[in-house]
């Protein structure tokens, strides 16, 4: 489905992040505790693809 979304998006010309946040099993697991996959898991590929996420959100406003 990524795949398909970033077809239709990439049609009207705007910028789009370099990566995919999957869905995964820990961040309902997380979210169900009150927490995120930063918490619970800082380490996991979970956290891993928020951070790389946040990053190029971040270097967007510079």
């Amino acid at each position: 489905m990524a795949k398909e979304v970033r077809a239709a998006v990439s049609e009207y010309e705007l910028p789009l992040l370099d990566g995919t946040i999957h869905d995964r099993t820990i961040f309902a697991k997380a979210l169900s505790d009150g927490f995120t996959s930063l918490d619970t898991d800082p380490n996991g590929v979970a956290s891993l693809e928020i951070r790389h996420m946040a990053k190029q959100i971040i270097e967007g406003f510079k």
